[in-house]
C-alpha cells in the first residue's frame, strides 16, 4: 500500500505541472512525433525532454524512437484512474473550446517570436518557419525568384514566401495597396514599383522587430509613400475601403482565423478592389505525420487548410471571381520521407505525392 501511495504521489506531481497535464492530454489521442509536440506546444527540444523525462519516470507516457525522432503514446500500463481523468477533461463541457482558444494564442506568439529571431538574422528556428532551402539547408524550396521583379531590394528578401503574388496583382499607376505579413518590405517594395510614385503602399506585420526591418529598409531606398505598421491581420488595422489591391505571401497559413482574415480583407477593400495571395494549402487531408515531416523540411504547413475548403471561405466571405492564378507542387525530398515515415505512410505518400501546394489565389470584391 505504501509503495501505491509513493507512485501516486510521483504521478499527482508529474501532473501538477499546467504544460505536462496538456501533453498527457494531447497525446491521449493517439501516439505523436515530438516534432508536433514541439510545435503544438512551442517549446524547445530541452524543455520537452525534461517534462517528458518526468512523464517516462511515472509511467504514464512512453517513447518510441525511429529516426531523428521519438515518437510518444500513452504509457501501456497507465493507471485506470489516470486514464479516467484523461477522459473525463476529454469530455469537459466547453474544454475543447478553451484549449484551442489557448493554444491559437500560442501560436500567434510562437509565431511572432520566430519571425523576430528572423528579423534579427537569428535563422536558427528556421524549421518552424516559411523559409526557403537556402537558410534551412533543405532540398526544398518554397520561395520563388523575385530578383528580375522590378524594385526588388536584396535586403527585404528572406526567402519567407511561397509565390509571387504581386506578378499576379494586376496593380496600377497610383493604386492603394496592402500588403499583408509584409515581413522585411520585399513584395510591397515590388508594389511599390508597380503603383509608382502616385500610389502608395501600407504594409502589415505582427512583429515588431519585422516592421523596424522594413522601416529601415525603405529609407535606405529613400521610399516616401511605402509605410509599415504593426498589426494583427486578424483585425486589419485600417480603415473600410483602403485598398485597390491587397497582396500577401506564404502568411495566411501561419493564422490561425482565416476566416477573420478574409472578412478583414473583404472590408478594407474599396468597392472592385482586388487582391492576389499566395499560400499553402492541401489537396485532401493531410496525415499528420506527413504533416509533421512536411514542417520540419518546408515550413508553413501545420496551418495548412485543404484546397477547396480555403476556397470555400473566401466565398464565403463575399467575394467574386474567384480564381486561382498559380498553383505548383511541394515535394518533400525522398530521403526526408524515408527517415520519418513509416512504410505504409510511406505509400500512401506516394499514393498522392502532390498534396501539398503552393497557390497563387485571385479574388474580387
Amino acid at each position: 500500500m505504501i509503495q501505491k501511495f509513493t507512485e501516486y504521489a510521483k504521478i499527482f506531481k508529474a501532473l501538477s505541472d499546467e504544460k505536462r497535464l496538456r501533453i498527457l492530454h494531447y497525446i491521449s489521442a493517439g501516439e505523436l512525433c515530438a516534432c508536433e509536440l514541439l510545435e503544438k506546444f512551442h517549446i524547445t527540444q530541452p524543455t520537452l525532454s525534461h517534462h517528458m523525462k518526468i512523464l517516462s519516470n511515472c509511467r504514464l507516457v512512453r517513447g518510441r524512437p525511429a529516426g531523428k525522432w521519438t515518437y510518444y503514446s500513452l504509457g501501456a500500463d497507465i493507471d485506470k484512474d489516470v486514464l479516467h481523468i484523461l477522459t473525463c477533461m476529454n469530455e469537459t463541457e466547453g474544454g475543447e473550446d478553451e484549449f484551442t482558444l489557448k493554444t491559437n494564442e500560442e501560436l500567434k506568439q510562437a509565431v511572432k517570436e520566430k519571425y523576430a529571431k528572423l528579423a534579427l538574422g537569428k535563422a536558427e528556428d528556421c524549421d518552424s518557419c516559411c523559409t526557403s532551402a537556402a537558410s534551412c539547408g533543405t532540398d526544398i524550396m518554397m520561395n520563388e525568384d523575385y530578383s528580375e521583379l522590378e524594385g526588388y531590394a536584396e535586403d527585404a528578401d528572406l526567402g519567407l514566401g511561397c509565390g509571387l503574388p504581386t506578378k499576379f496583382a494586376g496593380i496600377k499607376a497610383g493604386d492603394t495597396v496592402v500588403d499583408l505579413g509584409s515581413g522585411a518590405g520585399n513584395d510591397s517594395f515590388i508594389a511599390r514599383a508597380e503603383t509608382g510614385e502616385s500610389g502608395r503602399v501600407i504594409g502589415i506585420d505582427f512583429t515588431p522587430e519585422m516592421v523596424a526591418k522594413a522601416r529601415d529598409n525603405a529609407k535606405k531606398l529613400n521610399y516616401t509613400n511605402v509605410a509599415f505598421i504593426q498589426g494583427d491581420i486578424e483585425n486589419i488595422p485600417l480603415p473600410d475601403n483602403t485598398a485597390d489591391v491587397i497582396v500577401s505571401n506564404c502568411v495566411l497559413n501561419l493564422v490561425p482565423d482565416k476566416k477573420a482574415v478574409f472578412a478583414g480583407i473583404y472590408r478594407v477593400l474599396k468597392p472592385a478592389g482586388h487582391f492576389s495571395i499566395s499560400d499553402i494549402v492541401t489537396v485532401g487531408k493531410m496525415p499528420e505525420q506527413l504533416k509533421s515531416t512536411a514542417e520540419l523540411y518546408a515550413g508553413c504547413v501545420s496551418g495548412a487548410m485543404e484546397r477547396e475548403e480555403y476556397m470555400q471561405i473566401i466565398k464565403q466571405a463575399g467575394f467574386r471571381n474567384i480564381a486561382i492564378q498559380k498553383e505548383r507542387a511541394i515535394e518533400i525530398p525522398e530521403a526526408v520521407l524515408r527517415e520519418n515515415l513509416s512504410e505504409a505512410e510511406l505509400k500512401r505518400y506516394h499514393k498522392n505525392p502532390d498534396i501539398i501546394r503552393s497557390v497563387t489565389v485571385y479574388a474580387k470584391k
